[in-house]
């Protein structure tokens, strides 16, 4: 974002400052999602999964499947036209998601297919592991798969709900991306609150 000098990669490989970003550029970091670079980790994705809290029936419950080819754990996207799916990769892997070719991140929210038609109010989060924790506390949640809502996504929204509450990370890209989600989903005519967390937190 030219004005705000604040960046952030769709692959989820970071976001920042300019500065952040042109630091990347010179130590040439490889961006491009490589199924090989799953299989480097220490750390399987489903041990650390269940090591933060998350249990196998709230992952199951979201489609969750470990997938032996990529030793990742697979996630699924369902839209229209057919499933897509997402890969997590292991810790301290980065890109830390990785999506099928041609996936239309932009017309797609995560666990959209798990609410009701209708429902007074949903909590709008970036990532899916954030999503399965809304869900898990009982709040009906959907993830944006990034900072960046998109005019179709708001209008999915809106066609689920009246009542947004956004719940983007604390950090920079997550501010600016909420002040761009909350004005996409008033002009898409849907009530928009904030949850503001501590900073550090997700």
């Amino acid at each position: 974002n030219l004005d705000t000098g604040v960046w952030h990669c769709f692959a989820r490989c970071g976001g920042g400052t300019w500065l952040d970003f042109i630091e990347r550029i010179r130590t040439r970091r490889e961006y491009a999602p490589q199924p090989e670079r799953f299989q480097q980790a220490a750390a399987p994705v489903l041990r650390s999964l269940l090591l933060r809290g998350f249990t196998r029936p709230m992952l199951a419950a979201w489609g969750a499947v470990w997938d032996t080819e990529h030793q990742a754990m697979r996630f699924p996207i369902r839209l229209p036209d057919r499933e897509w799916y997402l890969w997590r990769a292991p810790q301290g892997v980065v890109p830390k998601y990785r999506y099928e070719p041609g996936f239309p991140r932009a017309e797609a929210l995560f666990g959209l297919w798990l609410l009701p038609l209708r429902v007074e109010r949903v909590v709008l989060v970036e990532g899916p592991l954030d999503a399965i924790w809304a869900q898990a506390a009982g709040c009906p949640a959907v993830a944006a798969l990034g900072s960046d809502l998109s005019p179709r996504q708001a209008e999915l929204l809106a066609g689920r709900t009246h009542t947004v509450v956004l719940c983007f990370d604390a950090d920079a890209a997550g501010a600016a991306g909420a002040a761009r989600a909350a004005s996409l989903l008033r002009r898409a005519g849907v009530w928009v609150f904030e949850a503001h967390l501590p900073p550090g937190r997700k």
